[in-house]
């Protein structure tokens, strides 16, 4: 079954970012652990791991360097061997979603959000472990960090160095 590797949402408020550049090429052998591509956030520039392995394709209408992308779009696919991308809707992947999360956006406003108490202080403790690996300021004046992120169907929010 193709894995999708789509663009994360690396931070809280993050509803797009700007895709850096591909790391490896399309066809690449992929395995857990392996740089997929470059992406930067409004406030940190990030290196997204694969978290499963396979082969990597990149379609045609994959962003190009700099363009900005929706969360959630797909970006490539990780097959396995002789399995092909999958359906019609593969050919247009980014329109698509982007298509797709507007519609949702329109029809489901965001709901006004409460937190307790205890989840104020996780929050809190979040950003203070994720702002100890912040290193510099990248060429936008975003922060650059060490932390790389994993995407794939079996990532969790622990696979964050």
């Amino acid at each position: 079954m193709a894995i999708e590797i789509l663009l994360p949402r690396l931070g809280w408020t993050m509803e797009e970012g700007t895709f850096i550049e591909w790391l490896k090429q399309d066809g690449d052998e992929v395995k857990p652990g392996d740089v997929l591509y470059t992406v930067e956030s409004d406030k940190s520039l990030n290196e997204v791991e694969a978290f499963d392995a396979g082969i990597l394709r990149i379609p045609a209408e994959s962003p190009a360097p700099g363009s900005k992308v929706p969360v959630g779009t797909v970006l490539a696919y990780i097959l396995q061997m002789g399995e092909d991308v999958p359906g019609e809707d593969a050919q247009h992947p980014m329109e698509t979603v982007a298509s797709h999360n507007s519609q949702l956006i329109a029809h489901n406003p965001q709901p006004e959000a409460h937190s307790s108490p205890l989840a104020a202080h996780s929050s809190q403790l979040l950003w203070h472990q994720l702002f100890q690996h912040i290193v510099g300021l990248g060429a936008s004046g975003a922060a650059v960090g060490r932390g790389r992120y994993r995407v794939g169907e079996h990532a969790t929010a622990t696979d964050v160095d």
